[in-house]
């Protein structure tokens, strides 16, 4: 196995520039992963061959320079690699009656001041010799540990069982361009938000009437150890490595979609990632609301408005990100079967995203033998918030003293909430043009609207209606 060590001396470039160059794109000395695995793999000899050790691939690796700590306080580095032959190593015996431990290194010799025109023999494969009784060496200036090998008193051959790998990953600054699975987790620092993903996407498909919900790598896989995806969850960036989605079958009026109001109204749904601290372990789910933090900020109850359909449930303290939202449409019941739109980059979104679109919904009158008709009726969830929208067109006909629209998301129970906005009505087949109000009140599912301040005090008979609604309330 042959050494070779970046070395250049010319007009252009010198030893100390290239050196600072190597500075910027190293963050870490190490050895560089390639095709999913680090360089220099090592294995016992077949058949034992003795105090004998192979070192069986080559690879690439940075080094700290030590000779030149003087040019400034950032250290600097060598780019350094190792053909593919195997290389046999041989350790002295252990008579010491200790045990002795041994690094396998590699070493530049920086007192080599000629060397030849591939830079052979700079740098080379070594055995840094420990103490017996006195533990692991310490790596030498201008080495980098590859593995320890343990000795004991009167050794005789060394199998893989007496060798630790303490190879240590370089982290780079910005990747490099023929390394093709780098590992995120080491390149420093990776600027993401909470719930961002790296080679991750949101697939929905639903499959005999049932949504199935799933991260996938970007070519469209699950993850693997040789494709994982990385989200940042609470801090941290997770590395998934096997398939995760969830799955909710149709039967159930799920997050109360399949209500009256909303039924066959396609419905915003933010998917949530989770880490599962219980269990080291990322989970998905997703719901109507985009502003849960903690995983006990959703309601355990599948049929409630705020509820998390999740894979597995993770903790009631664990964090929980929102990673996407997409679109989808429960039917009513008893089928409450799922259907999904043709995605575009409106109704599918890739990122952190906290509000929905406008919405459609069917409001259900109370007050009416007849409902009101040409009605517009819209809501928006923006964080903890739902922007509403209404506007009648036509009266419907009363049969009662009061007048209450219904409510796409009800409202947040809390003492003394209340809101109140003027507008204008029919009532008894009049217009009236002043004296209404209407009200969205703590816990309260409906509008309710008010004739000259009393919610009693509409004509129960002829025509009736509230023009419009336009009010921001809250549902968290």
């Amino acid at each position: 196995m042959t050494g070779y060590i970046t070395f250049y001396s010319s007009a252009e470039i010198n030893e100390l520039e290239l050196s600072q160059f190597a500075t910027d794109f190293v963050k870490q000395a190490g050895i560089v992963r390639q095709g999913g695995n680090l360089g220099f793999e090592a294995a016992q000899l077949s058949p034992l061959d003795g105090l004998k050790y192979n070192i069986t691939s080559g690879g690439t690796f940075y080094i700290a320079n030590d000779a030149y700590a003087d040019n400034g306080s950032n250290p600097k580095y060598w780019m350094g690699r190792f053909s593919g032959a195997t290389e046999t190593l041989t350790f002295s015996a252990n008579s010491s009656g200790s045990t002795r431990i041994d690094l396998i290194a590699i070493k530049v010799d920086t007192t080599v001041t000629d060397a030849n025109p591939d830079n052979t023999g700079v740098a080379s494969l070594v055995v840094v010799e420990g103490t017996p009784g006195a533990g692991v060496p310490a790596t030498p200036a201008n080495h980098i540990a590859l593995y320890q090998v343990t000795i004991v008193n009167g050794e005789t051959e060394i199998t893989d069982a007496e060798v630790t790998d303490v190879r240590e990953e370089a982290v780079l600054n910005i990747p490099d361009a023929s390394i093709t699975n780098l590992s995120l987790s080491k390149v420093a620092p990776v600027p993401l938000t909470e719930g961002q993903m790296i080679n991750g996407k949101l697939a929905v498909s639903v499959n005999s009437n049932n949504l199935t919900v799933a991260i996938k790598t970007l070519a469209g896989n699950d993850a693997s150890t040789s494709d994982p995806i990385y989200i940042m969850i609470n801090g941290v960036l997770r590395t998934l490595t096997t398939a995760l989605s969830v799955t909710k079958n149709a039967g159930t009026n799920w997050f109360n979609a399949g209500s009256s109001e909303l039924a066959a109204h396609e419905i915003d749904y933010f998917a949530y990632l989770a880490w599962d601290s219980s269990n080291a372990a990322v989970r998905i789910g997703f719901a109507r609301i985009p502003y849960a933090r903690i995983y006990s900020d959703f309601s355990a109850t599948a049929t409630d408005e705020r509820h998390g359909a999740f894979s597995t449930a993770p903790g009631g303290n664990d964090s929980v990100y929102v990673v996407g939202r997409f679109a989808a449409t429960l039917s009513a019941g008893p089928s409450y079967t799922w259907s999904i739109p043709s995605y575009t980059n409106v109704n599918l979104i890739q990122r952190p995203i906290y509000s929905t679109r406008d919405l459609n919904y069917s409001p259900v009158y109370t007050g009416f033998s007849a409902a009101p008709t040409n009605v517009v009726s819209t809501y928006r969830i923006i964080d903890n918030y739902v922007d509403l929208f209404y506007r009648a067109g036509q009266p419907g006909t009363s049969n009662a003293t009061n007048l209450q629209i219904s409510l796409p998301f009800s409202v947040i129970t809390l003492m003394s909430y209340s809101i109140r906005h003027y507008s204008r009505g029919t009532d008894n087949g009049s217009t009236v043009v002043s004296d209404v109000t209407y009200t969205i009140s703590s816990g309260g599912t409906v509008l309710s609207a008010q004739l000259g301040g009393n919610s009693n005090g509409w004509t129960n008979a002829n025509g009736k209606k509230l023009d419009w609604a336009d009010a921001m309330y809250r549902i968290a």
